[in-house]
């Protein structure tokens, strides 16, 4: 149960008509320095050789 008023967003943010909101989730803001680095991933030409052989990547 939110006390959001639907027909407000809509009017300000969907005004075509054709979506309509549901919900709002705000996700706040985080601390950095509380992130663990990202690992490495593939290098790109080895990414796109593997998702070309399992029919995955795109024409």
């Amino acid at each position: 149960m939110s006390e959001l008023d639907n027909a407000k967003i809509d009017a300000r943010r969907f005004t075509g008509g054709r979506a309509r909101s549901n919900a709002i989730t705000e996700l706040g803001s985080g601390d950095d320095s509380r992130l663990r680095p990202r690992r490495p991933g593939p290098p790109f030409e080895q990414a796109v050789r593997l998702l070309s052989s399992s029919g995955t990547a795109g024409p």
